[in-house]
C-alpha cells in the first residue's frame, strides 16, 4: 500500500514543462505527477486515475494586505468577462452551456482557487479555456467592479434623487456573513491568533472596509497575484496528461514570462512568549437564552502546515481530545453544564500557514467564562497525567481506516481541495496523499512509545505559550449599530462624492445589466453530445417492500439504510420526529449508557445517523406523503451483524430516563440553529412558502423546516418538568412507531445478499402490531409537552409571512406555487422553465441589479418556488419573481430555441451528476422514482418545445390565489400588514 516514487521520467520535458516527480498511490488507485512550466514557473499537479469525472483547478496565492476583500472581489470579478470571451458573465452562462459536475470559485485565507469537473472530454477543455482566460486575461471593467464589489447608488433607481446607499454582491454577501455570530467569532479567532501577518486581515472583506477598495487597487492586486508564476494548476482523471500540457502551454502559458512572486509568500507566525486574551462584540443568538450568550474559545498555535507527519499526529490527538461522546473535552467541558455547545471554531484547523487547535463553549453566562477556561486547563493536565483510553484510540484508528475506503461523488475535486492549502505553501504532496502510510507509521509509533500521545498534549497544548483566550460578548443592539454605521458611511460617502457621476454610473450599470446578453464566442455542448439513456442501477427486492439489495463496488463497505414509515402520525407526534432523530443515536439505551454505546458504534462503523424525511408519491404530489425517519450506517462487511444489533437496541430500548443527557443534546442543537438559518435561509424560506401547497411540503416543514427549528428551541428551553413531559411523549411515540411492518431496509455493497439473514434478525426484534395496537395508534395520547403552532397553525388564511432575525442585515425571500408530481407530463416543462428563469431573468434582476448574493427558481414535486439568498431587498425581489413570469409569458424573445437548449443542458447537468456506488439505487429507495420513470422524464425533456414550456409556466405561475410568500431576515421591514404577518423567528 506504500506510496512509491517513480524516477523514470524525471527531468524530461514536454510542451514547455519539466517533469519533477511521479508517485504511485495504491490506496487511492492513482498516480501523482508533478511538473513545472520552464518559462513561467507555473506548477502543474496531475492526479492520474481511471475516473471519467475529470477535474481541474487553478490556484493562486492571494495574500491579503487589508480587510477590503480584494481577493474575494477579484474572485468574483474575473469571472465577468475576459479577452477571449468578452461577454457578460461567462461563468454564469457556462452553467447552462456545459455539463459541469462542479463549477465554482473560492477564496480562502491565503489563496483563491477555481475548481471545475465534468464527465465530457469536450466540455473539459471548453471549461478549461474559459477559466484560464478568465483568470489570466480578465476584462476587470469598472462596471464589473461596481456590480460585484461595491458602489454608491440611489435606493430607487427609478427615482434618481432618492437617498444614496451602498450596494454590491460581495458587500451584501459579507453583511450576511457578519450577521452570523458564529462566523463573526471564527473570523475574530483567526485574526487574533495570527496577528503579525496577513491573517490579521479579513480575506473576504469586512463590510465597513470594503468601500475603501478602489477599482485601480483591484487591478493592481490582479497584476501582483494572478500570474502563472504565482499559480498551481491541478488536473485529475483519465484524460491524458500530455494533452493537458499541450493545451496549457498553447492556450495560456506561452504568452507569459516569469516574475518574482516572493512577496506573496506567507511567513510562519512569530511565536509568543506568553498567552494572550481578548474579547469582541457581536450580535445576539436568538436561539440561546438571553443570559447565556457568551462564546469562548481557547486556541493553540502549532507549526508549519507543510510538516505532514507532525500534523497527521496532531490532528489525530485533536480528534481524540474533542470528538466522540467520551472524549475528554466532550465529557469534561461540554457536559459540565457551563455552556450549551462547543464553540463554532473547535478542533484541528489547517487553513492557514500554521496549523492550530481550538476548543471552547458557546451559551456561557458571563460569570462562567473563568470557570470554562480553568476547566480546559484541568482537562489538559489530566490527559497528560492519565492519557487516553485505549478504546478511544482504537475507535479513532478504525474511523481513519474507514475514511480511506469511503468515496464521495466527486473524488477528484475532493482530493484537489484537500491538497490545495498545503500546496499553497510548498508541502510534499506525495506525503500528503500517503494517508495509509501515515496511519501505519502512527500505529508503529504508538506501539513503540506508550506515552507518545501524552507527550504531544504536554508539548503542543499544555506547555504552549502561543495560546489565545478569546470571548464573544453579544449586545442587544449590535445589529442596529451596524445598520446605523452603514447608513452613516453611505451618507458620508455621498457627501464627498460627485452625485451626478454616481447617478450616471448607476444608469450605465443598469443599462449594461438589462441589455440582452450575447454569448458570443463562448463554447457550448450540443444536446447531441448527451446520452439519451439514463443510467440504470442494479436493485432487487429480496423481500418485496421490505428489503432492497443494491450490489455495487464499495471497497469492502456495506451501507445500511432503514426507512421507518410513519405517515399516519398526529401533527404533534410528527413534530416530535426531528427531536427523536437527534436524540436516538446519542441518548444511550436502558442496557448501555451513551458513552459506552458511542464507543461500540465507533468500533464497528463510520457512525450512526438518523434523519427525518418526507416525500410525495411519484404519481401524486398534492395530497400524498410518505414520511418518517431514515436510519443509516456504513461498516466493513463482517461488522454488519453487530451494527444491526446496536441499531435494534437503540430503537427498542432508548433511555428516556437520562433526562440530563436529553436536555444537553437539545441545548447543543439549539445553539447551532442560528448558523443553519443564516447559511441556509433561502431553503428554510422556500420550504415554508411551499408548506401550504402540498401535504409532503407541509410535513417537510414540520420535520426539517422552520417549524422544526422552533420545536427544537422550545424543547431546549424547557424546565425540568418540561423535559419529563417531553420524554414521556417521545417514549409514547417509540411504542407506536417501532413496529416490524413500519420498516423498509436497503443494503448496498459488493454482496448485499449476504446480509439478508442479519436484516431478518434485526426485524425480528420488533413486534408486529395487533388490532389493539392499531387502534391505539389511531388514538394517539394527548401531548404532555406543547411544541406550538407552526405550519399547520399559521398556514391557514391568506396572509404572507415575515420572520424577523434580529442579527440579520440581509433577507431570504421565497414564493411558491403548486407543482405536479414528477411523472406528470407538465413537470419536465416546469424544470426547464425554472432553469431558464434562473439564468436569464432572476440572476440579472436579483443578483446583478438587486445586489443579492444568489437567486433562482426550482420545480419540485408539490412546489415550484422562487428564492433569493443574502438579499438587501425584499418587496422588490418579490416583484421580480412576479415579473419573471410575466416576462416569460409576454415576450416572444424571452424563450428562443437556443435558450431552450441551454435550459435543457442545465437540467441534464443536474440529472447526470455522478452518483457514487454507495448512493446508487438510493433515490428509488427513498422516493419510489424508478429507472423507467427517470427515463420517461429524460425522454420528455429531450422532446419538449418552447410553446410547451411557456404553457406549463403560465398554468403554474398563474395560480396567484394559491401562492404563498415568505421573508426571513431584517426587522422593521415596511410591509402591508393587511397582507403580511410579522413575528420573531424565535
Amino acid at each position: 500500500s506504500a506510496v512509491r516514487l517513480v524516477q523514470s521520467s524525471v527531468g524530461a520535458g514536454l510542451h514547455g514543462f519539466r517533469h519533477v516527480r511521479s508517485a504511485q498511490v495504491p490506496t487511492f488507485r492513482l498516480t501523482l505527477e508533478e511538473l513545472v512550466h520552464e518559462a513561467t514557473g507555473c506548477r502543474l499537479v496531475h492526479l492520474a486515475r481511471q475516473d471519467a469525472n475529470n477535474a481541474f483547478a487553478i490556484q493562486l496565492r492571494t495574500t491579503p494586505t487589508d480587510s477590503t476583500g480584494a481577493p474575494h472581489i477579484l474572485e468574483h470579478s474575473v469571472l465577468c468577462g475576459s479577452a477571449k470571451y468578452p461577454v457578460r458573465d461567462p461563468f454564469f452562462k457556462m452553467l447552462t452551456r456545459s455539463q459541469a459536475t462542479f463549477m465554482n470559485a473560492m477564496t480562502a485565507p491565503d489563496f483563491t482557487i477555481y475548481p471545475c469537473s465534468t464527465q465530457n472530454p469536450t466540455d473539459f477543455y471548453n471549461l478549461f479555456s474559459v477559466y484560464l482566460d478568465a483568470v489570466f486575461h480578465p476584462l476587470l471593467s469598472r462596471m464589473d467592479f461596481l456590480q460585484e464589489g461595491w458602489r454608491l447608488e440611489p435606493v430607487n433607481l427609478q427615482e434618481p434623487q432618492s437617498p444614496i446607499t451602498i450596494k454590491g454582491v460581495v458587500y451584501n454577501e459579507m453583511k450576511g456573513v457578519f450577521s452570523d455570530p458564529d462566523q463573526l467569532f471564527s473570523n475574530a479567532v483567526r485574526q487574533n491568533l495570527l496577528p503579525a501577518g496577513p491573517y490579521r486581515h479579513n480575506f473576504g472583506g469586512f463590510p465597513g472596509a470594503i468601500p475603501e477598495l478602489s477599482h485601480e487597487q483591484l487591478l493592481q492586486f490582479h497584476r501582483r497575484h494572478y500570474h502563472p508564476s504565482n499559480a498551481t494548476v491541478f488536473t485529475y482523471g483519465s484524460l491524458p496528461l500530455a494533452e493537458h500540457l499541450r493545451f496549457l502551454d498553447s492556450e495560456c502559458l506561452a504568452g507569459f514570462g516569469r516574475i518574482d512572486c516572493s512577496a506573496t509568500a506567507v511567513p510562519l507566525e512569530p511565536r509568543w512568549s506568553k498567552p494572550r486574551a481578548g474579547r469582541v462584540d457581536g450580535p445576539l443568538n436568538p436561539f440561546l437564552p438571553p443570559d447565556r450568550q457568551v462564546t469562548l474559545a481557547e486556541s493553540f498555535l502549532f507549526g508549519d502546515v507543510c510538516q505532514v507527519r507532525d500534523n497527521f499526529h496532531l490532528h489525530f490527538v485533536s480528534s481524540l481530545l474533542c470528538e466522540g461522546d467520551t472524549s475528554p473535552f466532550y465529557s469534561g467541558l461540554l457536559e459540565s453544564g457551563l455552556g450549551t455547545a462547543f464553540a463554532p471554531v473547535h478542533g484541528f484547523s489547517s487553513d492557514c500557514r500554521n496549523t492550530a487547535f481550538h476548543i471552547g463553549l458557546k451559551g456561557l453566562a458571563d460569570e462562567s467564562v473563568a470557570a470554562a477556561r480553568q476547566r480546559v486547563d484541568d482537562i489538559l493536565a489530566e490527559t497528560v497525567r492519565s492519557g487516553f483510553r485505549q478504546v478511544n484510540v482504537d475507535s479513532l484508528l478504525h474511523q481513519v481506516e474507514l475514511g480511506l475506503r469511503d468515496e464521495g461523488a466527486n473524488f477528484g475535486l475532493e482530493k484537489i481541495l484537500a491538497l490545495a492549502g498545503p500546496a499553497n505553501h510548498g508541502a510534499d504532496l506525495a506525503e500528503l496523499l500517503a494517508a495509509e502510510d501515515l496511519l501505519e507509521d502512527l500505529r508503529r509509533t504508538l506501539a513503540e512509545q506508550p506515552r507518545y500521545l501524552q507527550s504531544l498534549v504536554d508539548r503542543h497544548w499544555r506547555s504552549n505559550p502561543h495560546r489565545l483566550s478569546l470571548s464573544l460578548h453579544p449586545t442587544a443592539r449590535y445589529a442596529d449599530r451596524l445598520l446605523a454605521a452603514e447608513k452613516t458611511a453611505a451618507t458620508a460617502r455621498a457627501a464627498n462624492a460627485d452625485l451626478a457621476a454616481v447617478r450616471r454610473e448607476a444608469q450605465e450599470l443598469l443599462a449594461a445589466q438589462t441589455a440582452r446578453a450575447d454569448p458570443g464566442p463562448l463554447p457550448r455542448l450540443a444536446l447531441g453530445d448527451l446520452p439519451r439513456q439514463a443510467p440504470r442501477w442494479s436493485t432487487e427486492w429480496a423481500v418485496p417492500d421490505r428489503l432492497l439489495l443494491c450490489p455495487q463496488p464499495t471497497n469492502g463497505l456495506v451501507y445500511f439504510r432503514a426507512k421507518l414509515r410513519l405517515s399516519d402520525l398526529s401533527t404533534n407526534q410528527t413534530r416530535l420526529l426531528p427531536l427523536l432523530s437527534l436524540l436516538l443515536p446519542k441518548l444511550g439505551t436502558a442496557r448501555t449508557p451513551y458513552g459506552q454505546l458511542a464507543e461500540a458504534i465507533d468500533l464497528v462503523s463510520g457512525g450512526f445517523a438518523c434523519t427525518p424525511y418526507a416525500t410525495a408519491r411519484p404519481d401524486e404530489a398534492a395530497s400524498s406523503c410518505e414520511s418518517g425517519l431514515v436510519f443509516s450506517a456504513c461498516c466493513l462487511a463482517p461488522n454488519l451483524p453487530r451494527v444491526l444489533q446496536l441499531w435494534q437496541e437503540i430503537c427498542a430500548q432508548p433511555d428516556w430516563a437520562a433526562r440530563d443527557r436529553l436536555a444537553n443534546l437539545l441545548r447543543m442543537e439549539a445553539a447551532d440553529l442560528v448558523s443553519r438559518l443564516t447559511g441556509q435561509g433561502h431553503a428554510f424560506a422556500a420550504g415554508r412558502a411551499a408548506a401550504r401547497l402540498s401535504e409532503s411540503s407541509r410535513v417537510a416543514d414540520l420535520l426539517t423546516g422552520l417549524d422544526s427549528l422552533r420545536a427544537i428551541k422550545l424543547a431546549a428551553a424547557a424546565e425540568p418538568a418540561g423535559f419529563d413531559a417531553l420524554a414521556e411523549d417521545l417514549a409514547d411515540l417509540c411504542r407506536t412507531a417501532f413496529r416490524r411492518e413500519n420498516f423498509c431496509i436497503s443494503l448496498t455493497g459488493e454482496q448485499p445478499e449476504t446480509g439478508a439473514k442479519e436484516v431478518e434478525a434485526f426485524l425480528a426484534g420488533f413486534d408486529v402490531a395487533d388490532a389493539a395496537a392499531h387502534a391505539a395508534a389511531a388514538r394517539p395520547p394527548q401531548p404532555r409537552f406543547d411544541l406550538g403552532g407552526g405550519a399547520t397553525g399559521t398556514a391557514s388564511g391568506g396572509l404572507f409571512e415575515h420572520f424577523e432575525v434580529g442579527s440579520m442585515g440581509v433577507n431570504f425571500c421565497a414564493q411558491a406555487f403548486p407543482c405536479p408530481a414528477v411523472t406528470h407530463p407538465r413537470f419536465p416543462a416546469l424544470m426547464l422553465a425554472a432553469a431558464h428563469l434562473s439564468s436569464r431573468y432572476l440572476h440579472r434582476e436579483i443578483r446583478e441589479i438587486g445586489g443579492a448574493y444568489g437567486s433562482g427558481a426550482r420545480a419540485t414535486p408539490g412546489a415550484f418556488y422562487f428564492m433569493s439568498y443574502r438579499d438587501p431587498r425584499f418587496l422588490a425581489t418579490l416583484d421580480s419573481f412576479a415579473a419573471s413570469a410575466e416576462w416569460l409569458a409576454g415576450r416572444v424573445d424571452s424563450l428562443t430555441d437556443s435558450d431552450l437548449e441551454e435550459a435543457k443542458l442545465a437540467v441534464f447537468k443536474t440529472l447526470d451528476m455522478p452518483v457514487p456506488p454507495k448512493k446508487r439505487g438510493l433515490e428509488f429507495f427513498l422516493t419510489g422514482v424508478t429507472d423507467d420513470m427517470r427515463q420517461q422524464l429524460r425522454d420528455r425533456l429531450f422532446d419538449l418545445d418552447t410553446s410547451e414550456v411557456r404553457q406549463a409556466a403560465a398554468e403554474t405561475l398563474g395560480q396567484q390565489q394559491k401562492t404563498h410568500k415568505v421573508i426571513i431576515g431584517c426587522r422593521n421591514l415596511e410591509l402591508d400588514f393587511k397582507q403580511w404577518t410579522s413575528s420573531p423567528i424565535d
